[in-house]
């Protein structure tokens, strides 16, 4: 099971030299939601949500800088509460997809979180990314 604390991304480039886990950058991606879908009855409870996201270095191709094997997580978000539970994402080379049931009220904000294989900067915590909202229903 993975740690569900995560560390703030750090504008740093993948791949610099490290001595060890705890002084390596943090990889510098961001994650694009390209579609999310709220299934009736949203926002009552119940109702399920799908996240298609995309992630990549920044004015990249999808995909670059994510090594196979990596995983990410989505948080939805209600206004005014606390964040909900992460969801794995499902998908490989950049392209995401997580399906969450949702608990009910308005969705505020959609956070996306990433652990990168081979990676040692995001093997302890994870790393949230930038997230831009291209196309959403609710």
């Amino acid at each position: 099971m993975r740690n569900p604390v995560l560390i703030l991304v750090a504008l740093a480039a993948v791949g610099a030299p490290a001595a060890d886990a705890s002084s390596a950058p943090s990889p510098r991606l961001v994650a694009t939601v390209v579609n999310a879908v709220a299934h009736k009855p949203y926002p009552a409870a119940g109702a399920i949500i799908t996240v298609s996201f995309t992630v990549g270095e920044p004015n990249e191709p999808v995909g670059s800088g994510v090594p196979s094997g990596s995983v990410f997580d989505v948080q939805l978000i209600r206004r005014g509460a606390r964040p909900t539970f992460m969801t794995a994402a499902t998908g490989s080379d950049g392209h995401y997809r997580a399906t969450i049931r949702w608990s009910g009220g308005t969705i505020g904000k959609i956070r996306i979180g990433g652990f990168l294989n081979a990676v040692p900067s995001t093997a302890q915590g994870g790393f949230w990314l930038p997230v831009t909202v291209l196309k959403k229903n609710f």
